[in-house]
């Protein structure tokens, strides 16, 4: 569904989950006007039961949820692609045996070997047709990385070609704790990422994001091309909010 969207579109805004625990999470970003999620279980706490919860809620009111996924091991990926997860991001790709590693696990064959137990939630329980259905959930899959080093950066035309991938996500705070400069030079820096990032997209025809707070940074990245828009998160949204209105009441005056 996720993939679909971006192919007819041309900027999607999603958010991620870092904290919150409710499954009514989905909907409420669904009511906001989210177009996709990620659920953080790279720095996040989350078990696999919350993320179950959350990804069921998503699925029954078509709101796709992308996992950020702590390792890229057989069981791990396996876990959350049959909770029914719309896909993956790999945090901190820079090198193509990471991103093969995770299609491997997470799309059936020809292009992968993920283990096929089909009586499960992202099945739907019932299929008739298993070879048909495995073939619609590879076409389904997204598998995003996420550009976080140097080194990354550099190699962008050797991991945004690996069979099964469908983009990659820029994540600036990282990517400028590993520049070897600072301050304006690093602020240049990063400008610079943004567009090697969506012009590799371009000549290996697929798709661009980023994650971020700051809404220049997102413009700049959509004035390039970016098309998968990350902004905030559900912790950074309440305390934003909640901050606003604390300032708010402490500015009134007493009648």
């Amino acid at each position: 569904m996720l993939k679909e969207l971006a192919q007819s579109r041309t900027r999607l805004t999603g958010t991620m989950l870092v904290e919150f625990l409710s499954p009514n999470v989905p909907r409420m970003l669904k009511a906001s006007g989210f177009d996709y999620f990620i659920v953080d279980c790279e720095h996040g706490y989350f078990n696999y039961e919350s993320v179950a919860h959350m990804i069921a809620v998503s699925k029954g009111i078509g709101l796709p949820v992308i996992v950020r996924i702590p390792d890229t091991t057989r069981t791990t990926i396996l876990k959350y692609m049959d909770m029914g997860a719309s896909g993956l991001l790999v945090p901190m790709v820079s090198d193509p045996l990471v991103l093969q590693q995770t299609v491997e696990h997470a799309k059936y064959r020809p292009l992968g070997k993920r283990g096929v137990a089909l009586n499960r939630v992202h099945a739907e329980y019932i299929v008739p047709d298993p070879q048909a259905y495995m073939r619609r959930a590879n076409q389904e899959t997204i598998i995003l990385g996420q550009i976080e080093t140097m080194r990354g950066l550099e190699r962008l035309d050797d991991i945004f070609p690996v069979t099964g991938v469908d983009g990659m996500i820029l994540g600036p705070n990282d990517l400028m704790e590993d520049m070897p400069v600072a301050d304006q030079a690093a602020a240049d820096l990063l400008d610079q990422a943004m567009k090697a990032i969506t012009a590799a997209a371009s000549r290996h025809n697929k798709l661009s994001g980023i994650i971020s707070s700051d809404m220049g940074l997102l413009q700049r990245g959509m004035d390039y091309g970016m098309q998968l828009m990350s902004w905030s998160s559900d912790v950074r949204m309440l305390m934003t909010e909640a901050s606003s209105g604390v300032m708010r009441i402490q500015g009134m005056k007493m009648s």
